[in-house]
């Protein structure tokens, strides 16, 4: 209902059909670009930072190209050491039913969240649907005071990413089928952490210093007025996790209630505990982790 233009941007696309978006420039408003319900658009060498709400956002669109743009401080409600939240601000944010994009070799870093990822109000009604299938590959979703990257009840690809110092690298809940590959995640709280996801490939990532490395959970509890778990199986399960390699975290990867782990291939250098278990969970070890410093396993 074009609620977004109470707001209004720099440039606002509705309904456009291929087209080209490039060399702009835009500072110290709302929001940058954004795009309701349009498609196959190649958006590329812009420069959206400094902005309180979005830098970029969809709205179901789909099959487009974002790439080599400068969306960095985009963010509202942070006071650095006092108030660190981004009150849904967002480098990019993409938004119901936005899939197959192409995101890639942008800097979004400083926002509220880098990335912003929700499947939207139709999925979480009929557990349908989804902002699926978009790629995201180098891009630096860094230095966020919530989530380098959200991404959450939909399916996508998470290539060669830096996520560095946030709250988490990457929030990812109900995410399932997704591949999260060769990242570089830092200095986070929490590197990956995932509630209610399924069947996620976790594999060649560097975690350097983040406190938990790798978190899974599931909640028994769901809220009840959301219809998306009424017909989705939403247990944490279905989870490979190889090759990584884990440096001085003190927790490589914590498993809650989550069945249908398999860890392969690993490394630890410098980790307190490699791996810690609680609750009904099923965890295959078909091979020792690699380790420099030895890990402690223990299971509650």
């Amino acid at each position: 209902a074009n609620e977004w233009l109470r707001y209004g941007a720099a440039i606002y696309l509705e309904r456009v059909d291929e087209g080209e978006i490039r060399d702009n420039v835009a500072r110290q408003g709302m929001n940058g670009l954004l795009l309701t319900r349009s498609s196959r658009l190649r958006i590329w060498n812009n420069d959206f930072s400094y902005l309180s709400g979005l830098g970029i956002g969809l709205y179901r669109s789909t099959h487009n190209t974002i790439m080599h743009n400068r969306v960095d401080w985009c963010v509202r409600g942070y006071s650095h050491g006092f108030y660190n939240r981004g009150q849904d601000s967002a480098a990019l944010l993409m938004f119901e039913q936005s899939s197959a994009n192409v995101v890639a070799y942008n800097s979004m870093t400083h926002g509220g969240d880098g990335l912003f990822l929700w499947a939207g109000q139709q999925t979480m009604d009929s557990g349908t649907g989804g902002s699926n299938d978009n790629t995201f590959y180098m891009n630096d979703f860094s230095f966020a005071p919530t989530n380098g990257m959200e991404a959450t009840f939909s399916r996508n690809r998470f290539i060669a990413n830096r996520s560095e110092g946030s709250t988490h690298g990457l929030w990812g809940g109900y995410s399932w089928g997704s591949e999260i590959v060769g990242n570089r995640f830092a200095g986070n709280r929490v590197g990956i952490a995932i509630e209610h996801g399924q069947d996620n490939r976790i594999a060649g990532n560097r975690f350097d210093g983040d406190s938990t490395a790798i978190r899974l959970w599931w909640n028994r509890l769901e809220p009840s007025e959301w219809g998306y778990p009424k017909v989705r199986d939403t247990r944490s399960r279905g989870y490979r996790i190889e090759g990584n390699a884990f440096v001085g975290n003190r927790v490589a990867v914590r498993s809650d209630s989550t069945l249908e782990v398999l860890l392969s291939g690993n490394s630890l250098d410098g980790v307190a505990t490699a791996h810690l278990h609680d609750g009904d969970t099923a965890t295959a070890l078909p091979q020792q982790p690699r380790t420099r410093e030895q890990g402690l396993n223990i299971h509650r």
